[in-house]
This record gives structure tokens, C-alpha cells and sequence, in this order.
């Protein structure tokens, strides 16, 4: 794995490498497929939308120091999804504003500018939202966190001076 020093100069070679290539290009599509494991940006925006994350800011992009490999996206620090239902996380998500958010938008934000990304974009959100997001399987997986962290609850509302309530009526 890169130390430290060495994750932030490779990244911020990456970020100033995306400034000077063109998303709508083929060869640079195929060029930020050979540096940013682009599955993982796909599957962690989606995430991102479908969980109406308000702090897309907690990331964790990392790489190891192997010879080819690929920065990658992992989804970290969720707690503010879920609160706003009318919360325009696609916007949010998707923008192309980029360049005045956060840094690893650049490589999200770059990409949704490219035609082939989108519709690979498009196709997985379709798969997603018909399996892993499907209505069913949601309410199956929040059945399940009410039952396994609901007694856990009471003392961690008490710690933060929450109603037991507000968290009962949000997971309902």
C-alpha cells in the first residue's frame, strides 16, 4: 500500500492529469479506465443517490502500489442519508460543477461528461434499482437493522440526548 505523501502526489497527478484531457474523447475515456477503477465510481455515485447522502464528502479513494493498479472508491461514512427525502441527491451527485466541490468529484464529475460512462451509468442504476434497491429487499434489510441494532438503540439515543422516537419513526 502507498504511504500517505505517495497517495496524495499520485492523486493529485491524477486530478491534474483530468484537467487537461477531454471527457468527450474516446481515447481519454479509455485512458482514466486504465488509472480509476471506473466500476467503483459508478457503484459508490449510485450509492450516493439512491441513499440521498447530503455529505458525499467522506470518501475513501485509494490504490495500491502494485504496477497497474487502480484508484478505487469506497463508500464511507453514510450518516447523513436517508434524512432529507426531498434532498436532490441525483443534482447533487451528478453535478458538473466539479471543479468546486470536492476533489474527488473531479474524477465523477469528469466522467459524467463522457456519452459511453453515462449510458454505463444508466444501465447499471437500472439493475440496481431493480435488484440490490429494489423496494422488497429494502424494506428485508431495514427489518433486519431494526432487529439486530433496535435494543442497541435506546442507549445511543440517551448518549446523543435523541428520542428513542426519532429514530423508531425513521426506521419505520
Amino acid at each position: 500500500i502507498l504511504e500517505h505523501s505517495d497517495i496524495s502526489r499520485d492523486f493529485q497527478i491524477l486530478l491534474n492529469e483530468l484537467k487537461k484531457r477531454s471527457p468527450q474523447k474516446p481515447e481519454e475515456y479509455q485512458w482514466i479506465q486504465q488509472v480509476v477503477d471506473i466500476k467503483s465510481v459508478r457503484d459508490w455515485m449510485l450509492t450516493q443517490i439512491f441513499t440521498g447522502n447530503q455529505d458525499i464528502g467522506n470518501i475513501r479513494i485509494w490504490k495500491s502500489s502494485l504496477e497497474g493498479s487502480k484508484w478505487k472508491y469506497l463508500l464511507f461514512d453514510s450518516d447523513l442519508s436517508f434524512l432529507v427525502p426531498k434532498f436532490d441527491t441525483l443534482s447533487f451527485v451528478l453535478s458538473k460543477n466539479y471543479k468546486i466541490n470536492y476533489p474527488h468529484q473531479n474524477i465523477s464529475g469528469w466522467l459524467v461528461e463522457n456519452p459511453t460512462f453515462r449510458v454505463d451509468l444508466h444501465q447499471r442504476a437500472m439493475y440496481f434499482y431493480q435488484t440490490l434497491f429494489s423496494p422488497q429487499r429494502f424494506q428485508a434489510s431495514l427489518k433486519k437493522v431494526k432487529e439486530v441494532y433496535g435494543p442497541e438503540m435506546k442507549a445511543d439515543r440517551n448518549r446523543w440526548g435523541i428520542r428513542l422516537s426519532t429514530w423508531e419513526n425513521q426506521v419505520r
